[in-house]
């Protein structure tokens, strides 16, 4: 069990309607600020209030878990790597739409204070101990190590890793909003700098790669879903083989 450390802060907040608005069972995703850094913070609400999660920040994509409850329109947060605890969130869910969570965060030693604050951005169901379980076979870590070197080849531009790693026939889009169906290997080659626009390769560069959304089609890489991920076709719960199914550039 986590030693939890509750301070009290003097100060008002208004709010609108019970916090029950999170989702309960659901992966809550938010984007926000610490202080001056840029942050995203997923947390998964147990039906009795309490709530598990990760946040990092997107800079250093570097995840650090969290561990808390809600309690009304509370939100209290300990965050820690392993037996390690580096500090505590503390904030009051917010708004008409009740889809920010506003409030501080505090190290440790209690030496340190900043403000947070994080907006809903998605949701997505799955379970607590994995976000992609309804839609894709893997573990979070195979799926997001897969991103990440799905990611490193279209910014190095790795025709054979991406080659190997699409499930063809795909559509894309080349030259001035044409469609054109991708349908095997040689495809893929001959419109390849098309495909890896500058455009598309710099909307990837500024996209993260940890807990990503998921839908039906599977698990979604990039703000504007630039690429889906599934497993292949002959892929089942006991083997499976992870695969681009969709590049919307």
């Amino acid at each position: 069990m986590k030693t939890w450390f509750v301070f009290i802060l003097f100060i008002s907040f208004s709010f609108f309607t019970h916090a029950s608005e999170l989702k309960k069972k659901m992966w809550n995703d938010f984007t926000g600020t610490l202080g001056y850094s840029h942050i995203k913070m997923s947390l998964y609400i147990l039906t009795n209030g309490g709530v598990v999660g990760t946040y990092f920040n997107t800079k250093t994509e570097k995840e650090i878990d969290l561990d808390g409850f809600v309690k009304k329109d509370s939100i209290y947060l300990t965050e820690f790597t392993g037996d390690t605890t580096f500090g505590y969130f503390s904030g009051v869910i917010t708004s008409d739409f009740m889809n920010k969570i506003e409030g501080f965060w505090t190290d440790i030693s209690k030496k340190k204070l900043r403000n947070f604050s994080v907006e809903l951005s998605t949701m997505c169901y799955g379970t607590k101990e994995n976000r992609y379980s309804e839609n894709i076979y893997g573990t979070k870590q195979e799926i997001e190590t897969f991103t990440k070197e799905l990611k490193e080849a279209v910014l190095t531009k790795n025709r054979d890793w991406l080659t190997n790693n699409i499930s063809f026939p795909i559509t894309v889009t080349v030259g001035q909003n044409r469609l054109v169906t991708i349908k095997d290997k040689n495809d893929f080659s001959i419109y390849f700098d098309k495909i890896l626009s500058d455009s598309f390769v710099e909307k990837i560069k500024k996209s993260t790669t940890i807990n990503l959304f998921s839908k039906e089609e599977g698990v979604v890489f990039g703000d504007c879903q630039e690429i889906i991920i599934n497993n292949t076709s002959n892929s089942s719960k006991n083997k499976y083989k992870l695969c681009i199914i969709a590049v919307n550039n």
